[in-house]
């Protein structure tokens, strides 16, 4: 009988033999296609050379592969570099490395490039970029690591050229602002990092000069725009710490296929030092060495473009020559360091005669001269002239030394004394020589009827200066009249000079001369005291004067203790506010309007009423009109005058009637003389009236009479 239980394990030990047979055989099936690939993978690798090789370690670290390329790249046969590859690492212990990565591959954390330093069999040092890939078995077990090293060695001594070299490098994009896609790091030699300006923390357009940020900007439009694929640029930046910087800028642009710019590239070279020293040797050319002042050829530069200035304009201006009268017996007798002693010390005291925009230049020796902005009046270099004079007056004082200079002085005009620089000059320069053959101590201008105008003005302007000091001004007050009921509504005060010689002075030929000389302030100043005085003794007599009108300089105004002033004489005169009208004229308020507003809506929150004089002359804007803190508008006596015959001065006076009614502000005309005009303007809207239909500007006592004779 057959044993049915051996049979079972028979057949189940048979099956088991067949399997195990199956499963080796599959194995080494397996194992012939891995050595298949593993062949076809190293026949690939080792013939791709280029800047790779190829290399395979276990877990333990210990290199069981690396590509022959390893030699084309750092110089090692592979079967020396698989022996001593720990040799030729730098500073990085590959199985440190090795270690970690495995421990991350058994994690299933993927290993980053990295970068790795090794020496070349030649000894010198390379860079590697790794990466890395873990390869397991079929169970999943981690048994090596492949991995391929990219020579990256030109790329970083690339790099490490750029960060040591002065010459930054820079990508933007051709975008609004000029963002920055990649700027080397030595930009931080202006104290910025790379990051301000690729995280878009720091814009680039915003540390450029901003008085080049136009020409920048204009300039890479034009470029971009013309297709020019290259420029170069110098300007201005600001360093991290507000200095200012010059670079040199050379940019090429990039283009996409329809010419469009989308990137700029490009290098940027700090030059400051360079441009510093550049600027200082320009300087030098154009300067006095010994007092830093412009030399002839920068002195010609300027007198050549006031030429342009004034040939467009119309304009004049001066040339003065000044020369220092017997300066050789000072420098033969004190020597020539204490003459250069007095030079400097002049020049200091010369530059304090002349406004902002005025040159003050020395040609060498003892010779000076001053090219004056374009000028209005011949009364302007007269007022230099004498500040010269007066500065000079006090003695200088050298080593303990004293010494007293005086000075000749020649001037020209132009266009009258000449069209061209040098010639300009060479008449400034004679007629200087004209002045010291009239025995120094004096100045001529180029044309001799200049000369007498220019004394004529000195006579005066000591005249009107005597005049303050001896009390020879007077005040007349003209009555301003409401035109329907006769009623005195006020006076304005009018200055006169009672001169014991030329007898009663026009206000047209000192007034001018006083606001220019500055005079002006002194006069106002008496006029607004001598008047309030009178007003204040008028109403204690029960006499109701109405307004007293004070007509102001736009100089007394720009005083600083003008409002101080003001107030004190408010004070000490015992006048009312109310009763005080203060008159600007149009012209003056628009030389500075917003300085002007300012210092007039201090004077109204005082109660004190603000009339514009003259208006109509001074072509306001209703912009600034409407901001003036005025209570009254003062028709001119030229749109009057010609009334009721000149039709146009009729629609102007009509149209300033308007505009003060619907301003909201009072109004009266100035220079009625006829029933007519009177009778028009009352009309039209306008009661008050000033001038000689009623009175002509007359003394106190005339006002006193004129009042007891309508009681």
């Amino acid at each position: 009988m057959i044993d049915i239980a051996n049979i079972n394990i028979y057949f189940i030990s048979f099956v088991l033999m067949i399997s195990l047979f199956i499963l080796l055989y599959r194995d080494y099936l397996y194992q012939q296609k891995l050595i298949k690939s593993e062949n076809k993978y190293r026949t690939l690798i080792e013939n791709i050379k280029q800047s790779y090789f190829f290399y395979r370690h276990n877990e333990k670290g210990v290199f069981t592969y690396v590509s022959n390329s390893v030699y084309d790249i750092l110089g090692y046969q592979t079967s020396e570099f698989l022996v001593h590859y720990n040799t030729y690492l730098t500073d990085n212990p590959i199985n440190k490395l090795v270690t970690t990565y495995s421990d991350n591959a058994i994690a299933g954390i993927n290993q980053s490039p990295y970068k790795l330093e090794i020496y070349h069999e030649n000894g010198s040092k390379y860079w590697l970029e790794v990466t890395e890939t873990a390869k397991f078995n079929k169970n999943g077990d981690f048994i090596s690591v492949d991995g391929i090293a990219k020579d990256i060695t030109a790329d970083i001594r690339v790099d490490n050229l750029i960060e040591n070299s002065q010459t930054i490098l820079f990508y933007w994009e051709a975008k609004k602002n000029w963002p920055v896609s990649y700027v080397s790091k030595n930009i931080s030699i202006f104290g910025y990092s790379d990051q301000d300006f690729l995280s878009g923390k720091i814009i680039f357009s915003s540390i450029i000069h901003p008085d080049d940020v136009k020409d920048v900007t204009q300039e890479v439009e034009c470029f971009t725009e013309e297709y020019i694929d290259m420029f170069a640029q110098v300007y201005r930046i600001f360093d991290s710490d507000g200095n200012v910087r010059w670079i040199d800028d050379r940019t090429s642009i990039e283009r996409n296929a329809n010419g469009e710019a989308i990137f700029y590239l490009g290098t940027i070279l700090d030059i400051t030092e360079q441009k510093k020293a550049e600027i200082q040797l320009i300087h030098q050319a154009k300067h006095d060495e010994l007092t830093n002042l412009p030399n002839r050829t920068l002195l010609l530069d300027r007198i050549q473009n006031s030429i342009q200035k004034c040939k467009n304009s119309n304009s004049i201006f001066g040339v003065i020559v000044i020369d220092f009268d017997r300066f050789k017996e000072v420098n033969d007798s004190m020597g020539h360091n204490f003459g250069d002693k007095i030079i400097i010390e002049a020049s200091r005291r010369f530059n304090s005669c002349m406004g902002n925009i005025d040159t003050l230049s020395r040609l060498g020796g003892d010779e000076f001269v001053i090219l004056t902005d374009k000028i209005e009046e011949l009364s302007i270099v007269i007022d230099i002239i004498q500040k010269l004079t007066m500065v000079m007056e006090r003695p200088f004082i050298i080593n303990e030394q004293q010494v007293y200079i005086t000075l000749s002085i020649g001037i020209s005009i132009y266009p009258e004394d000449g069209n061209t620089a040098g010639t300009l000059l060479k008449n400034s320069d004679a007629a200087m020589f004209k002045a010291k053959d009239d025995g120094r101590n004096t100045y001529r201008f180029y044309a001799k009827e200049m000369t007498t105008k220019a004394l004529e003005h000195i006579v005066m302007e000591t005249n009107i200066r005597k005049g303050l000091e001896e009390e020879e001004f007077v005040l007349h007050y003209q009555p301003q009249v409401d035109g329907i009921t006769g009623k005195l509504v006020g006076v304005e005060a009018l200055v006169r000079w009672k001169h014991p010689v030329m007898g009663l002075i026009s206000p047209h030929k000192f007034i001018p001369l006083a606001e220019t000389t500055g005079l002006i302030i002194h006069l106002d100043r008496w006029v607004m005291k001598t008047a309030m005085i009178q007003m204040v003794k008028w109403y204690e007599l029960g006499f109701n004067a109405g307004t007293l009108a004070l007509n102001l300089s736009i100089q007394q105004l720009e005083e600083d203790d003008f409002l101080p002033m003001l107030d004190n004489l408010i004070e000490t005169t015992g006048i009312k506010q109310e009763w005080i009208e203060l008159e600007i004229t149009e012209s003056q308020i628009m030389k500075n309007p917003k300085e002007a507003i300012e210092i007039l809506t201090e004077i109204s929150k005082r109660g004190i009423e603000l009339a514009i004089d003259d208006f109509g002359t001074g072509y306001s804007s209703l912009s600034y009109l409407k901001s003036l803190p005025i209570n009254k508008l003062k028709i001119d006596q030229s749109f009057i005058k010609d009334i009721p015959k000149d039709k146009d001065d009729m629609a102007i006076t009509k149209s300033i009637i308007s505009l003060s009614k619907n301003l909201n502000l009072s109004i009266i005309a100035e220079g009625v003389e006829t029933l007519a005009q009177k009778d028009f303007l009352i009309k039209n809207g306008c009661k008050y009236i000033q001038g000689y239909i009623y009175a002509k500007p007359m003394e106190s006592i005339d006002i006193e009479n004129l009042w007891l004779k309508h009681q």
